[in-house]
C-alpha cells in the first residue's frame, strides 16, 4: 500500500523536489551554524516532508531529516556539530525500521499484523 501512495505522490510532485529538499538543508545548516535554530526548524520540516514523498519512510535521508527536525522542534539540547552532521548524507540504503523496533521490543501489542509480518 505504501508503494502505491508514494507512486501517487511522485506523480504529483516533480522529481526536482528532492533537489529543493537538499537546498533547504543547506539553509538549515547555515542557520544552525549562526545559532538561529528556531528559524531553521520550518526549513527542516519542509525538507523532511519532501524526502518522505521522494524517498519513503525507510530511507536514511528522510530519517536523518526527521531526527534533525525533531531536535530543532523540541529544542532538544544538541551541539551545533551534531545538528550539522544530520545534514550530511553518507548512506542511502533503506532502513528496516520494523525489524529494528522489534529487536528493541518497541512494537506494541496493538501493532497491525501486516506490519509485524513485513519484518
Amino acid at each position: 500500500m505504501h508503494t502505491q501512495i508514494y507512486n501517487n505522490y511522485k506523480t504529483c510532485f516533480p522529481k526536482t523536489d528532492r533537489h529543493v529538499g537538499f537546498q533547504l538543508l543547506h539553509i538549515v545548516k547555515a542557520l544552525v551554524e549562526k545559532g538561529e535554530r528556531s528559524q531553521a526548524m520550518p526549513y527542516a520540516f519542509d525538507a523532511m516532508n519532501i524526502f518522505e514523498v521522494c524517498f519513503g519512510l525507510d530511507h536514511p535521508y528522510y530519517l536523518q531529516t526527521l531526527a534533525l527536525w525533531t531536535y530543532l522542534e523540541k529544542e532538544i539540547p544538541k551541539s551545533t556539530e551534531e545538528l550539522v552532521q544530520l545534514t550530511n548524507f553518507a548512506d542511502n540504503r533503506p532502513v528496516d525500521i520494523v525489524s529494528l523496533l522489534a529487536r528493541a521490543n518497541m512494537l506494541s501489542a496493538t501493532t497491525p499484523p501486516s506490519i509485524v509480518a513485513a519484518k
